[in-house]
């Protein structure tokens, strides 16, 4: 990781995290892994995905911070135009209040109140973080932008483990469970685990992260707790006349 990518994650006074639509666990994990180590240094950090969280992630600590659409700063006020109907926009300030004038040119009625609108538009993030394969949006397009994504020496979660380890961003017990459970999922409990992950599943232990005893199973490695073992088959059953049943 370049110099620039840490230092503009350490110097952003707000990020912007953003999942993908149907997000995996892992991808989820990391995401929070970070939002919760941005938001214990005081940053200001929202996390979004396009789409609700499912049962699935509720084991995450900070899942029910992960927002469908990022909170907009500017405020925007909108109303049905009629062309050359409007003679002048200017403002005031009375009495502690803000005062918005529209004013219509003579022979056209003027604003309806009924017919205005108000919505909060527009990023106040310095920094976008995309988290797998997701777009930069629309709105945050000129901003600085970092993606994490898994790379061929190790998972996502520990390639996030060492942004915050290389960042100096803080590491707690719910960051580091957030990661191992990521982890976990990630490498199938760590059958197809690499050096890499080992070394970063034993840092993360060391802060506190416990693994589950129940693993998280995605739509892609779908296993039933009720499917029969080889090692439970005893052969077909057979029933005989006069048999209890």
């Amino acid at each position: 990781m370049t110099s620039d990518v840490l230092s503009s994650l350490t110097s952003a006074a707000s990020v912007a995290i953003y999942l993908p639509a149907d997000p995996s666990f892992p991808l989820v994990a990391a995401g929070l892994g970070l939002y919760l180590s941005l938001k214990s240094k005081s940053t200001s950090v929202d996390i979004v995905c396009p789409t609700p969280m499912t049962v699935a992630m509720n084991r995450l600590v900070g899942v029910d911070q992960v927002k469908t659409e990022l909170p907009g700063r500017n405020l925007v006020i909108s109303f049905d135009y009629v062309k050359d109907a409007i003679e002048k926009v200017s403002y005031n300030v009375e009495n502690g209040k803000f005062n918005l004038l529209v004013q219509p040119k003579t022979g056209h009625q003027p604003l309806s109140a009924d017919n205005v609108g108000f919505k909060l538009a527009g990023s106040s993030a310095d920094l976008v973080v995309l988290i797998g394969n997701v777009s930069v949006p629309t709105d945050n397009q000129n901003l600085p932008t970092l993606s994490l994504i898994k790379n061929d020496s190790r998972s996502l979660a520990a390639e996030t483990a060492a942004l915050l380890q290389e960042a100096s961003l803080p590491l707690d017990q719910d960051i580091a469970g957030n990661l191992l459970q990521g982890l976990a999922d990630e490498t199938d409990r760590f059958a197809s685990a690499t050096a890499d992950d080992f070394a970063s599943a034993a840092n993360l232990a060391r802060h506190g992260a416990v693994l589950s005893q129940t693993p998280v199973y995605s739509a892609a490695k779908t296993k039933l707790d009720t499917q029969v073992q080889p090692s439970q088959w005893t052969g077909p059953k057979i029933f005989r006349s006069g048999d209890v049943i």
